[in-house]
């Protein structure tokens, strides 16, 4: 087991501000904001919003160890009384393992993709609304997406900075996967590396994102920041503005 001497709320909150810990799920909230307003309930956010992403599910099961430092010290630093997993039910065999072996609280939510999820979610485990314009912090409830948490690990227990980021490479590759690249790494250096033919770049459009909520990007200029989740790559051909 590794240690760490941060052991109050304030030197916690300091250090995630240091770090540079935003909300890595996609809206890029800064982290230690969330932690000025104690809750007794932590969501882990594995929800995973767009079709084909994966990296939180990965995150989660190739670092479980970590995940269970880090919420032993969570709770002790800033008295949760729970935390718990939230995670659509297509991924319950994939995941219930970690109940098992861990013991782990996972709450599971039908698997539909949609706008404000964070409020679905807080819903779905605790039961209470959270009004319209108001985030779960104003009902008790913090939630972090699970490489945030991933990220408060790395903070508390190696003091590590946030310089890399997990992201999904999917739609019309060779092979999806889940790539770590550092934070500033130029899109067309990721697709060329995982087999792209990045000679074609003008015939090809990428999304950072997904089809939901995802937003078309410049193949050539573009780069990795801390809230990319994914890039979706298809022939710009049938890209359909809106849709």
């Amino acid at each position: 087991m590794s240690t760490t001497t941060v052991q109050t709320r304030e030197d916690a909150i300091k250090l995630f501000r240091k770090m540079g810990l935003i909300g890595a799920g996609g809206a890029g909230f800064p982290t230690y904001f969330k932690y000025f307003s104690p809750t007794k309930t932590l969501i882990v956010n594995a929800e995973e919003g767009e079709p084909g992403y994966e990296a939180d599910k990965i995150l989660l099961i190739s670092q479980a160890d970590a995940f269970l430092e880090i919420f032993v010290a969570l709770k002790k630093i800033f008295g949760f009384e729970r935390i718990v997993i939230g995670a659509k039910e297509k991924d319950k065999k994939l995941l219930d393992p970690l109940k098992q072996k861990y013991g782990f609280e996972i709450a599971y939510t039908p698997s539909i993709y949609g706008m404000g999820e964070e409020k679905w979610l807080t819903k779905s485990v605790t039961g209470q609304e959270v009004p319209p314009g108001k985030i779960p912090l104003h009902v008790g409830v913090t939630v972090n997406n699970v490489e945030t948490v991933y990220n408060m690990y790395r903070a508390l227990f190696q003091g590590k900075p946030v310089t890399e980021k997990y992201f999904n490479v999917y739609g019309e590759v060779a092979k999806q996967m889940v790539v770590l690249a550092p934070v500033g790494a130029y899109l067309i250096d990721i697709l060329a590396q995982i087999g792209v033919e990045t000679g074609r770049i003008n015939k090809l459009a990428v999304l950072d994102g997904g089809p939901l909520m995802g937003d078309r990007v410049n193949v050539g200029e573009h780069a990795v920041t801390k809230k990319t989740n994914g890039f979706l790559v298809f022939e710009a051909e049938k890209y359909v503005a809106d849709q």
